[in-house]
């Protein structure tokens, strides 16, 4: 599974998003904050479908790659 972190400038704020997980995304007054927010949105949405059973796939993820921001 691949995701997609996505940024943009709102205002004062930026604006995180992942467009494969739809609804996961979340705002940072920086890009490191805003990515920061994404990383814990995302382990979340990920944690939640798990435990739903909504996904029947293994997610890995490498943690270095989530936290080079």
């Amino acid at each position: 599974m691949s995701l997609t972190f996505a940024l943009e400038k709102d205002g004062d704020k930026w604006h995180a998003f992942c467009s494969e997980l739809p609804g996961c995304h979340t705002f940072g007054d920086s890009k490191k904050d805003a990515m920061k927010n994404l990383k814990d949105a995302v382990l979340l949405y990920l944690e939640d479908e798990i435990d739903n059973q909504s996904m029947n796939a293994v997610i890995e993820y490498n943690e270095k790659e989530l936290t080079n921001v």
